[in-house]
């Protein structure tokens, strides 16, 4: 549901846990872009040069980038930049170590469009007089400072 979200495409590559879609050649800032018009999210933490052009990326939701080794899946899989949900920091540093650009959505945004699509696929399939809601939690935080 994210990488619909997000008009990624089909997965072409990669593993069970990160998903490598390829997608016509961007840059990383025009990918945060992409992020925080789609998904609706304010500032977001990045590793690697804004301006630098990549076609294939991996997607981890929620909390796998809390696993130091994980960033070795999407290097493996042909990835040079993913999307976490929320991401340690040794394990940020691993990502400059295999050399992959990350963009951390933060927990929320990456497994809200899930959550969503559960409620729409529920509505779907259960009988109407049984309601199926998604309730968004949002970020109960603000980020301050320059």
């Amino acid at each position: 549901m994210l990488a619909r979200a997000l008009d990624l495409g089909a997965d072409t590559q990669g593993e069970r846990f990160a998903p490598v879609y390829t997608i016509p050649p961007t840059t990383i800032g025009g990918l945060v872009t992409r992020v925080q018009t789609k998904l609706h999210t304010g500032p977001l933490r990045v590793i690697g040069d804004l301006d630098r052009v990549v076609p294939r990326i991996a997607i981890y939701q929620g909390g796998f980038g809390q696993m130091f080794t994980f960033p070795e899946l999407p290097a493996r899989g042909g990835a040079e930049v993913a999307f976490f949900g929320e991401m340690l920091d040794y394990t940020l540093r691993y990502c400059v170590e295999v050399g992959l650009s990350v963009i951390e959505l933060g927990h929320y945004n990456s497994e809200n469009p899930g959550m969503i699509g559960m409620a729409d696929l529920l509505r779907e399939r259960l009988p109407a007089e049984i309601p199926a809601k998604c309730l968004l939690s949002g970020e109960p935080w603000v980020y301050a400072g320059a």
